[in-house]
């Protein structure tokens, strides 16, 4: 990969397109210093934004079901929506970015998120137009995740795990807060408004991308190949922690609330606050494992630790009930899996194209299957009239992570598991960026 750091000259000619340009990584000088700055700010609204449309709804379904019905069955499918969209969005996003650039899918995705939700919030008037909505923002949630890793890569090559931190944490912040207050608000402002008011947030941000596009950077030139990145174990190893990480975090988001107030007979609010706490939890986690998981010698204790949580958590959810916070504090660690498999995402990778091919195939192939996730615990939980049994899938799910997470901590680059590819690059190839 050539990589031309020529500052772009002033010139009257208007034929240049700034939203087809953009820099590799910081220099020097007030214009670049700006720009980063901007880049920031996006990757801080970007996570903020990635979690509100997934876990506002389900503290509040019985509000909802006052303005029309949603039936079991249809809030089984509400609860996969999320994972099915991310799979089937996160899949086209490398295709998205490479036809319109990475701050333009940006600006898209941002713009979906928030007009989907604000769609699903005003104008809803049935389940299936509230489902159909919802995909509107859920797949504006698929792009910006595989996005955002590739963003991090492309931006801040030499401080990752730093910036995934800082990504991570802001995700949960986003998953935590609309789920807290979720009950008090729609009592408070009804649950039109409660909803609505995040998908404004979702149009804030795509500011500081609307801004990039103003911007005269450096220009990325890179050769156009396809990676064949399913024939990598690693590829599929991280792709096996996404799966379990985005199975239990959102089957739990989805039922957390019904779980523990049959199993511990705990009040609408407490229910509430408790799916906050489980989303909170993962924040101290997720500011530390990135850093571990660059620079130990022995990555794997850690997942390990990850998946044990993934295990006794529901487990003892649904075979020790009396102590649901301290449950779900630990399930709310072992969701953490979801965590180490985007950090891997990048330091599994050499190159910015790896990483997001990896990050579309990992995303895309996880949530597909983890859609199924919600769905069969319900299954479950209506045939048995009990959650032992989904308690025990949840745990079954851990152990499949401490196996994948043995492979995907290995200090191996998916790109040097793959054969060389046959088809020559196409010459001047350019990846627009922007």
């Amino acid at each position: 990969m050539s990589v031309s750091r020529r500052r772009m000259p002033q010139s009257k000619d208007r034929s240049i397109d700034p939203g087809k340009i953009s820099i590799t990584e910081p220099s020097s000088g007030p214009p670049n210093r700006l720009v980063m700055t901007i880049v920031v700010t996006g990757i801080v609204l970007v996570g903020l934004n990635l979690r509100p449309t997934v876990v506002s709804v389900p503290p509040i379904y019985s509000t909802i079901t006052q303005s029309f019905p949603i039936g079991n069955g249809a809030r089984g499918v509400m609860g996969s929506l999320p994972v099915f969209s991310f799979a089937v969005f996160g899949a086209v996003a490398p295709l998205v970015a490479r036809r319109i650039g990475l701050v333009r899918s940006l600006i898209l995705a941002m713009a979906a998120i928030g007009l989907g939700q604000l769609g699903r919030a005003y104008l809803s008037d049935s389940a299936l137009v509230f489902g159909l909505l919802s995909v509107v923002s859920l797949g504006g949630i698929g792009l910006g995740n595989v996005l955002a890793p590739q963003v991090i890569r492309h931006y801040f090559p030499n401080r990752i795990s730093q910036m995934t931190s800082v990504y991570l944490v802001c995700t949960i912040i986003g998953a935590s807060i609309p789920s807290l207050i979720a009950v008090s608000s729609a009592s408070a402002i009804g649950w039109r408004s409660s909803l609505g008011v995040w998908g404004l947030f979702g149009l804030i941000a795509a500011l500081p991308w609307l801004r990039m596009l103003r911007e005269n950077v450096i220009s990325t030139r890179s050769q156009s190949t396809n990676l064949q990145v399913w024939r990598s174990p690693t590829a599929w190893a991280v792709a096996t922690l996404l799966f379990v990480g985005a199975s239990l975090t959102y089957t739990l988001i989805e039922w957390l609330p019904q779980l523990v107030k049959a199993t511990d007979d705990v009040g609408r609010g407490t229910a509430g606050a408790m799916l906050s706490l489980f989303t909170l939890v993962v924040l101290p986690i997720n500011l530390i494992v990135p850093r571990i998981l660059a620079r130990s010698r022995r990555p794997y204790v850690v997942v390990e630790i990850i998946a044990f949580c993934a295990v006794v958590g529901p487990l003892g959810l649904v075979l020790i009930p009396g102590q649901p916070w301290l449950w779900v504090v630990v399930a709310g660690a072992g969701s953490s899996i979801i965590s180490v498999a985007l950090t891997l995402v990048n330091l599994r990778t050499r190159t910015e194209q790896g990483t997001g091919q990896l990050s579309g195939f990992a995303q895309g192939s996880a949530y597909l299957f983890a859609g199924i996730g919600p769905i069969l615990v319900g299954y479950l939980h209506g045939a048995t009239n009990g959650w032992v049994t989904p308690g025990l899938f949840l745990a079954a799910l851990g152990l499949l992570g401490a196996a994948a997470g043995v492979i995907a901590v290995r200090p191996v680059s998916v790109e040097d598991e793959l054969p060389p590819d046959p088809t020559p690059p196409a010459s001047g190839a350019v990846n627009h960026t922007a």
